[in-house]
């Protein structure tokens, strides 16, 4: 049943992308090629996309899509640092059949500048078989590669959680290519066991290592020769998208301490997956993100930032959700709740 559901989803994204009004008035001269980035939430998709942009190849121009979950968009101003040639589409809202039609008109905008590299990262929870039908639909791209961020620390946790392992399997079976985040942080025969698990999981896939220091922006670049052709809706071996996850927005209601909100982000319950957004601090305004073991909290610029202040918060369990937001102050949601 969860298979023929994700099928119906998957033709749903692609008849919408295919709806009167998707297409633009011009088109270019050749189709730009996308590379489809996926990965669980905390992955480190962001980071690896950042660092495409901020230093690109010289003289390649990419740009890019954040489809995230979430009313509120954060992820251009954490992305691009400084001037260059990379520009940030946002199609924001949860990466299904919702928003098929709205990303496919994204990927022809980002394709009428004709650029040498258009990355598509993914919602933490999307289907990457669904997304890359709507690439696929397009006539101004085509699809190149699909990508899977893994965080190395947490890929034996999610493994053994039965409502995440069909996430993590869905997109080690659709990507042509692995990348294993976080490398610094393994220690001893870790990267070895990471590489080979992902190895089982994903026989065929290379599979590279990225650190802060060491990027692996190769890994998004595209090919020489078409990377990847229209996916199907995975070998036996997957189990489609798990649902049970839900989503929401909230407004701040009050500033808080710098210092209460680590502590209240640090001690979040294990069915809370990610947190994700901007405050006021009675210290000055501050950017959270909190998936897996990995948590900040950073002072930003206000001026650099067109959103608004709030939080979105994806988890298992409503009630820890709506404990949590009211530990970090939160309150009015934006843009309603979303079961996934």
């Amino acid at each position: 049943m969860t298979d023929l559901i994700s099928m119906f989803e998957s033709l749903q994204m692609s008849l919408a992308a295919h709806r009167p009004g998707a297409d633009l008035e011009s088109s270019p001269t050749s189709s730009s090629p996308v590379t489809l980035l996926t990965g669980f939430l905390g992955a480190g998709k962001s980071t690896l996309l950042g660092a495409a942009l901020q230093a690109p190849p010289p003289g390649m121009i990419i740009r890019a899509i954040v489809n995230d979950i979430g009313a509120l968009t954060f992820d251009p101003s954490l992305l691009v640092a400084g001037g260059t040639d990379a520009t940030v589409e946002l199609a924001n809202g949860c990466a299904c059949c919702a928003v098929g039609g709205q990303l496919g008109r994204a990927l022809g905008a980002a394709a009428a500048f004709e650029p040498d590299l258009i990355v598509l990262e993914a919602s933490g929870i999307a289907d990457p078989f669904a997304l890359a039908l709507v690439v696929e639909a397009s006539p101004f791209v085509r699809l190149d590669r699909v990508v899977a961020v893994v965080n190395g620390q947490s890929l034996e946790r999610q493994l053994a959680d039965p409502m995440l392992r069909p996430v993590v399997l869905r997109q080690l079976d659709a990507c042509e290519v692995v990348v294993i985040s976080r490398a610094e942080r393994l220690t001893g025969d870790e990267p070895h066991r990471v590489t080979d698990e992902v190895a089982r999981l994903a026989p065929g896939r290379p599979v590279v290592l990225s650190s802060l220091d060491e990027p692996a922006v190769h890994a998004l670049l595209p090919q020489a020769m078409r990377g990847a052709a229209l996916p199907g809706f995975g070998p036996p071996t997957s189990s489609g998208i798990a649902r049970g996850f839900t989503t929401v927005t909230l407004a701040q209601r009050r500033p808080l301490h710098r210092r209460h909100i680590e502590e209240v982000l640090a001690a979040r319950p294990s069915t809370v997956l990610r947190c994700k957004g901007r405050l006021r601090a009675t210290e000055g305004t501050v950017v959270i993100q909190s998936a897996g073991s990995d948590t900040s909290v950073s002072p930003v610029d206000v001026g650099c930032l067109d959103a608004s202040n709030g939080v979105t918060i994806t988890g298992t369990d409503l009630g820890d959700i709506t404990s949590l937001a009211l530990d970090l102050g939160l309150a009015d949601p934006i843009g309603g709740l979303h079961e996934h």
